[in-house]
C-alpha cells in the first residue's frame, strides 16, 4: 500500500508569499550545481544532457513564477502603475505571518535585497562578467521581487537572467540602470519598514 503525501496548504495569499521564494532558491541551487558540472571535462553526451537539464530547470522556474503571479492576483491584485511594489500584497504577507514572524521577514528581506544588489552588479563590474553569479543573483531577485509584488523589478530581473544565459553583456548592461533604480526604490521602502518605530 502506498501513502500519498498530505496536500500542501495552498491558501492563495500564503502560497503567493511563500512558495516562489522557496522553490526559486532551490532551483537556483540546482542550476548552480549543473553549471559546476558543465565546467568539468565531460563526454559530449553528458554535456548535452546537462544543457537540456539546465533548460528544463529554467523553464520550470518561469512556470513557478507564472503560477505564483496568478495566486497573487487572486489574493491581492496587481500593483498600481508607477509603484515600486504592490504594498497591499506585501502587507497581506505580513498579516499572514503574524506580528512576530513579520519582523523577521522584513529584516531578512532587507538584508537579502542589499546582498543581491551587491552581488548582481559586482558580477557585471568584473573585467570578464561572472555569468554564473549573475544568473544566480537574478534568480534570487526574481523570487524576492515576486514575493512583494515588485512586478517591474521582477520583469527586469527575468530579462537580465535571460541575457546572462545568452552571455549578452550589452543587453545586461542596458538593463542595469532600470534594474538599479527599481531595486533601490524597493530597498528604500523595505528599509523604512525595518526601522524599530515601524514595527
Amino acid at each position: 500500500m502506498t501513502l500519498d503525501p498530505p496536500a500542501p496548504d495552498l491558501d492563495s495569499a500564503a502560497a503567493a508569499g511563500r512558495l516562489p521564494g522557496e522553490l526559486t532558491r532551490d532551483l537556483a541551487h540546482a542550476l548552480g550545481i549543473v553549471e559546476q558540472m558543465q565546467a568539468a571535462d565531460l563526454p559530449p553526451a553528458l554535456r548535452f544532457d546537462l544543457t537540456r537539464l539546465e533548460a528544463a530547470l529554467t523553464t520550470l522556474g518561469a512556470g513557478i513564477e507564472r503560477a505564483a503571479q496568478a495566486l497573487r492576483r487572486q489574493a491581492g491584485g496587481d500593483a498600481p502603475a508607477g509603484d515600486a511594489m504592490d504594498e497591499r500584497r506585501f502587507l497581506r504577507l505580513l498579516e499572514i505571518a503574524g506580528p512576530g514572524d513579520s519582523v523577521e521577514i522584513v529584516a531578512r528581506l532587507h538584508l537579502d535585497l542589499k546582498t543581491v544588489r551587491s552581488g548582481l552588479f559586482a558580477a557585471l563590474d568584473r573585467r570578464e562578467p561572472d555569468w554564473t553569479a549573475l544568473r544566480a543573483q537574478t534568480h534570487v531577485l526574481i523570487a524576492l521581487a515576486g514575493v512583494v509584488g515588485a512586478d517591474a523589478l521582477q520583469h527586469l530581473a527575468e530579462a537580465m537572467n535571460a541575457a546572462a544565459h545568452r552571455r549578452d553583456l550589452r543587453d545586461a548592461q542596458d538593463l542595469r540602470e532600470a534594474a538599479s533604480r527599481e531595486l533601490d526604490r524597493l530597498i528604500a521602502y523595505i528599509a523604512r519598514r525595518d526601522r524599530p518605530e515601524a514595527r
